[in-house]
């Protein structure tokens, strides 16, 4: 155990972080979140294959959630990092993965994001007949370009550079610097293009997750609302603020719209549960975690704890706004943090989820990295969670209690006339959902093919979820 512990200390800091992933598509290898480098340099730190791959073997043999069922490989005769940590992984892990560059995944961990626009677009077919692509608004992050140039949600861009989009070449048109386009409306099926076009400017911007928080009034009350693309612990401040706000408003009910939230972390799950559930529940156990027997063991001496270490609670806090009930709006990418947060609120009060079935990530993985040495990090994943009641089905996502898709956009979010926001107000005011439109099940967005809008991340690192090191190992 003394060696043991000596490599994790040589990381620094562990960061535990839970994956659920982005669109499936959007991982070519799941394993890897940088292309092996054709050269044998990085910054300050010279490669060395056998050195690298015995710092991959001693992590994985200690904190790999299935470690006692890893394969017996001599890592000395392999001769590329990447595809030694892939043939070690369980059948079914789909988010472990491994980085030559632990500076971009702690970036991308804290809400850093280089050269982006702030957009949040889902890419569509014009329609079934055509390769011509056409891209929706989904959100806008505040602060970025996105923002300042006044675009919205449901803006549609026709052309990129005065280039029609096509399947062929939307991913190289979304990385273009500057980018210039096109925004147009849809008739009778054709895309009519809008006479001014807007130039976008690459930046790099903190992504605030709080992209919408807002309080609804009607003759049933007040209903907060808020849009968390993120589990970020660094924005924890502003997630706090629109509590602040919705009690000094005085809500009766809250939209946590999760739609677009594929993780984070750990302790601002934690935070958001506090600040919602009844204060009935304060004091009571939110999650538990469950690790190998080897990290098991280390934890507990480390900390001098018994099995209560493991147990996350639902902790008093005075911006809760001590509700019995949560409308959780979601789709298949939510997850992580996002299921964590309604699997562990579920038994102590009614969560109402509308939407699609999420995407179903209930383990969580730590950041073994040496920044003296070199710039790799592996992120295994090396634990599972169970809430109080010990109702999360492993084998598939959270269903919703209604199922509704996220391809209507009619509306800014947090707007009474949202699609989604629209069913859960009426439920709100009636008990009971609407009956769709036939006007909505014939929109084009219905009837469209959605593409896979890639980023240059795979679909282990998006979807994720972590707990703070500096919150919890001490």
């Amino acid at each position: 155990m003394r060696e043991q512990r000596l490599i994790i200390t040589i990381a620094v800091t562990i960061i535990i972080t839970l994956f659920s992933s982005c669109d499936k598509d959007e991982a070519t290898n799941p394993g890897r979140y940088n292309e092996m480098k054709p050269r044998t340099e990085r910054g300050a730190h010279q490669i060395d294959i056998k050195e690298i791959n015995e710092f991959i073997h001693s992590n994985m043999n200690f904190g790999y959630y299935w470690n006692k069922e890893m394969p017996d490989i001599d890592y000395t005769l392999e001769s590329n990092p990447f595809d030694y940590f892939d043939k070690l992984l369980y059948n079914s892990d789909r988010w472990s993965y491994i980085t030559d560059d632990v500076v971009s995944l702690f970036e991308f961990q804290s809400g850093v994001a280089r050269g982006v626009t702030g957009l949040s677009l889902q890419a569509y077919y014009l329609n079934q007949e055509t390769n011509r692509v056409i891209l929706y608004t989904r959100y806008v992050y505040p602060g970025s370009p996105a923002e300042e140039a006044n675009l919205k949600r449901g803006d549609v861009i026709s052309r990129i550079n005065n280039q029609e989009i096509t399947d062929q070449n939307y991913q190289q048109l979304l990385a273009m610097e500057p980018m210039e386009i096109t925004l147009g409306d849809i008739i009778d099926d054709e895309i009519v293009d809008h006479n001014e076009n807007i130039v976008l400017h690459l930046k790099d911007i903190n992504l605030n997750p709080v992209v919408k928080s807002t309080v609804i009034n009607n003759e049933q009350g007040k209903t907060g609302y808020l849009a968390y693309t993120s589990f970020t612990s660094e924005f924890d401040t502003a997630m706090v603020n629109a509590f602040q706000n919705f009690n000094k408003k005085g809500i009766d009910e809250l939209i946590l719209d999760l739609r677009y939230n594929t993780g984070g972390a750990v302790s601002s799950a934690e935070l958001l549960a506090s600040l919602i559930a009844p204060e009935s529940a304060q004091g009571e156990m939110l999650v538990k975690e469950m690790w190998n027997e080897n990290f098991t063991n280390y934890l507990k001496e480390e900390n001098n704890a018994d099995d209560s270490y493991f147990i996350s609670t639902i902790e008093a806090h005075e911006d809760n706004v001590n509700l019995n009930r949560l409308y959780v709006l979601t789709t298949e990418n939510s997850a992580s943090a996002s299921e964590l947060l309604i699997y562990g609120l579920k038994p102590y009060m009614d969560v109402v989820t509308i939407g699609e079935t999420t995407y179903g990530k209930y383990f969580g993985s730590v950041t073994f990295y040496d920044t003296n040495k070199h710039s790799w990090a592996i992120q295994p994943i090396t634990m599972s969670f169970e809430n109080s009641d010990n109702s999360i089905d492993y084998s598939k996502g959270i269903d919703p209690n209604h199922y509704l898709i996220d391809n209507i956009y009619n509306a800014e979010l947090g707007d009474p006339k949202e699609h989604f926001t629209h069913y859960a107000l009426t439920h709100i005011a009636t008990g009971v959902f609407p009956v769709e439109d036939e006007d909505e099940l014939k929109s084009l967005s219905k009837r469209a093919l959605k593409l896979p809008v890639k980023k240059d991340i795979p679909e282990s690192l998006e979807k994720s979820m972590w707990v703070d090191s500096n919150k919890r190992f001490k």
